[in-house]
């Protein structure tokens, strides 16, 4: 742990990066190899291709390995008539190419050296990489002088090629540089089916999430959420997400409370969303102390940092305990007098999501600093971004754990809301401890908010889409828990948000034909998922409050997002997840 804010220092600066170069990402999928078929391959029958215009303009690498299944290797090894003894305890390279490209427009073959003990392996048991020569591809299209086959040495004994039918293998593709999955046109590799890009992507829920085969109410609600119905792509229907509850009412219940959401389920709303505050926070001062720095003893149902907007309380909310949150009663809808609703723990929630069988999205609140006219003036040390994340990578990893440790089966009604590329994400969790066996099973909804970390440059502030679409290729390829994106786009005009509204999102079928798109379609097309929008409706007439307490109105910033008229009629929204905390909103919206 002593490393820990150094290491995210590392991992989060490359999150939010400027920089055109793109981290390294490799996705990767299960095939079966034929070598009956391998053996008839030639020169321009296996390789890469890429869009044309990022075959003449991008700066990239991309590599394709072919690896056998772990489990295949003791069978081969003995077919080949080659001991286990060998010395091969991990899976076969059985193909590798790769093709790259610079700024000069340059393109180099890949060349890599099979010489030493284990050449004969390679090259009597598996197709494999045979380099003979090295010779630049023709107009550079497909590899050439490459991955040779091994197939001709076991061609010439049929007793053996009789007993080598098809390996189960894994495809990874690897892409560096200024290029995204979708820019990839066809993989063709011997023996294999030729792959597009979107062969990469995973649609449905994985088997770690529990629903696999199961017919639940939970497992089917969350099926109709991920999976937008073919007869519903032209219609106008809405999910509505209840933000908060039904609240504000004058003599009803306070936001984030039982009252709230037990109003809104027996009304008939399935989909929650909840504000999600840390407390018991000793060290909020000292990063140096990485156990301790922004670690939460707990979660609680609350907006605010600070206490007085919604309860009788004093002070912050972070360094509380429960005892003393407990003690506290929550003002009144509407109104300065405290009323008898209590504050909603997070566990508290779990349990009643999973007995009412819903789903609730979780908005993880995090520390940060209070900035008045330019200068800090409250939790100074998260000004920095580095900081904030690590204190919302630490509530992520608390809020799992409660959820695990009240049974792993009641993920399936919690979804965390998250603006971290995937890699990172699961990176940061992991080394605060998380297993990876409890990280696949959490459900997540990524957003993709107006942020610098979308912008060309640092000079060029608008939009880049392909940073847009390698957030949704990485998010697809790499987990398949999602139950929407959210992109929050605020208008059309604008060249940040806008962006996501135009045909700026391109891809390349295995015909070879481009399509462009909005950011919307390219998410369902890309993994068949819904988007979402969160409206942010002015609330009691004060505007919205910000998470000290301070009520603000939202103007001169183009925020379209509480246009429900505009927002609906933007492609793929017809169907999206519209997150408001309005009931008279919410009854038009479903009409």
């Amino acid at each position: 742990m002593k490393n820990l804010v150094k290491w995210l220092i590392l991992v989060l600066t490359t999150v939010f990066t400027l920089d055109e170069t793109q981290a390294q990402v490799t996705y990767t999928i299960d095939a079966v190899l034929n070598l009956n078929k391998a053996q008839h391959f030639g020169d321009k029958d296996h390789g890469i291709t890429v869009r044309d215009e990022i075959d003449n303009s991008a700066d990239y690498d991309i590599t394709v390995e072919v690896v056998s299944n772990n489990n295949a290797y003791f069978t081969y090894a003995s077919r080949c008539d080659l001991p286990a003894v060998n010395g091969h305890t991990s899976p076969l390279v059985m193909y590798k190419t790769a093709r790259t490209d610079n700024s000069n427009g340059e393109y180099y073959d890949y060349v890599h050296d099979w010489s030493g003990s284990n050449y004969n392996y390679y090259q009597r048991c598996l197709v494999g990489l045979w380099t003979q020569y090295n010779t630049k591809p023709d107009e550079r299209k497909f590899r050439v002088g490459q991955a040779r086959t091994a197939y001709y040495f076991l061609y010439q004994n049929p007793s053996k090629w009789a007993l080598v039918k098809h390996i189960d293998v894994q495809v990874k593709l690897t892409l560096s540089g200024d290029i995204k999955l979708s820019d990839v046109g066809i993989v063709k590799i011997p023996g294999v089916s030729p792959l597009n890009y979107y062969d990469f992507v995973n649609k449905g829920l994985s088997d770690n999430y529990g629903c696999a085969g199961s017919n639940s109410t939970i497992c089917n609600l969350t099926e109709s959420i991920v999976n937008i119905p073919t007869a519903d792509l032209n219609v106008m229907k809405p999910i509505i997400q209840v933000h908060r509850g039904i609240w504000g009412e004058i003599g009803g219940f306070q936001e984030n409370t039982i009252g709230a959401f037990t109003t809104a389920v027996n009304q008939g709303y399935y989909l929650l969303e909840t504000d999600i505050m840390p407390y018991g926070i000793t060290n909020w001062t000292t990063p140096s102390q990485s156990s301790t720095f922004g670690t939460p003893a707990g979660l609680a149902c609350l907006h605010d940092l600070e206490l007085e907007r919604p309860t009788n309380g004093t002070g912050y909310s972070f360094n509380k305990t429960r005892t003393q949150l407990n003690a506290l009663k929550l003002k009144k809808p509407r109104s300065p007098d405290v009323g008898t609703d209590e504050i909603l723990f997070f566990d508290e929630l779990v349990e009643f999501a999973k007995t009412k069988n819903v789903i609730v999205v979780v908005d993880m609140k995090f520390l940060q600093a209070q900035v008045v006219d330019g200068s800090c003036v409250q939790l100074c040390q998260f000004e920095s971004q580095t900081n904030k994340d690590i204190s919302i990578l630490k509530n992520y990893k608390k809020a799992i754990d409660i959820v695990n440790g009240l049974g792993s089966d009641q993920f399936k009604n919690i979804a965390i809301k998250t603006y971290f590329e995937f890699g990172p994400l699961k990176a940061g969790l992991i080394n605060l401890g998380l297993a990876e066996s409890v990280f696949n099973k959490v459900l997540w909804a990524p957003i993709l908010a107006p942020a610098p970390q979308w912008q060309i440059s640092t000079t060029n502030k608008n939009f880049d889409p392909k940073k847009m679409q390698k957030f949704v290729d990485d998010w697809m390829s790499h987990n398949s828990n999602i139950l929407y994106f959210e992109p929050n786009f605020f208008n059309s005009y604008d060249g940040k948000s806008s962006v996501m509204l135009g045909d700026n999102f391109c891809m390349t079928d295995i015909n070879g034909v481009t399509s462009c798109t909005s950011l919307m379609e390219y998410i369902y097309k890309m993994g068949g998922r819904r988007s979402g929008l969160f409206s942010g409706e002015p609330l009691e007439g004060r505007g919205l409050p910000d998470r000290w307490g301070k009520w603000k109105v939202p103007v001169g910033k183009g925020d379209r997002r509480s246009d429900h008229i505009f927002v609906l009629t933007k492609p793929f929204m017809n169907n999206a997840i519209i997150t408001t905390e309005r009931p008279d909103v919410w009854d038009q919206l479903k009409d």
